[in-house]
């Protein structure tokens, strides 16, 4: 007789401990899914789901956002070493500055929890950090190589205006199998294009930890 036991994210333990830095993989491409809960006094909540390419190499990141409540598609490269960034949606394109590159990296926060999931035997092992950054809290779950599981971003101190964020990554590959996602359209380049202008998109907010917020 076989026993399957089925273990999807069960806390096999509760560690305190000292937060080592470590850095995601250099190249990796991955889709994750967002839940940003408002107060009461806010609109919300809302969801987002997203693809990111992520290239530390060639100091490059590209977003596609897919719509799921209001708002349509749209699509976001940064270009760091030309410090040119490139927004767009079906009918309009502004290029403006990438600002600078920032690596995916952790530090700073402390080890509290050890997981697992899978199916026995392909069982995943996940390690859970709080971090305190830009003012805010982090619960970041992390699995083998640094690589992104859960983000949980709230604030430090619980108000009628806060907010909490949680984003999922899944389908996520080492390394980078499509370089068309840096390839901005054509649009991009005709005369008006170069305005160096903000474009208004909606609400596209992931974690602060992932570099800047998207939409400055």
């Amino acid at each position: 007789m076989y026993t399957v036991f089925f273990l999807a994210a069960v806390s096999a333990s509760l560690i305190f401990g000292t937060f080592q830095q470590c850095c995601v993989p250099t190249q990796l491409q991955t889709f994750a899914d967002g839940l940003i809960s408002l107060s009461e006094n806010r609109t919300g909540p809302s969801i987002r789901v997203h693809n990111e390419t992520y290239d530390a190499l060639k100091k490059r990141r590209a977003f596609q956002y897919y719509a799921v409540q209001k708002g349509e598609n749209f699509n976001i490269i940064y270009d760091y070493k030309t410090n040119t960034s490139y927004k767009w949606t079906k009918e309009e394109c502004v290029v403006s500055y990438a600002g600078q590159f920032i690596e995916y990296c952790f530090s700073g926060g402390k080890l509290v929890r050890k997981t697992f999931m899978g199916v026995y035997p392909d069982i995943i092992e996940l390690e859970t950090y709080l971090i305190p950054m830009y003012g805010q809290l982090y619960l970041i779950t992390l699995g083998k190589n640094c690589t992104p599981v859960e983000v949980v971003q709230m604030d430090s101190k619980p108000s009628n205006n806060g907010e909490t964020t949680m984003w999922i990554y899944y389908n996520m590959t080492i390394g980078i199998k499509d370089e068309s996602v840096f390839i901005p359209p054509k649009m991009c380049f005709k005369n008006g294009s170069l305005a160096r202008k903000p474009l208004k998109l909606p609400n596209h907010r992931p974690p602060a930890l992932f570099g800047a917020l998207h939409g400055n």
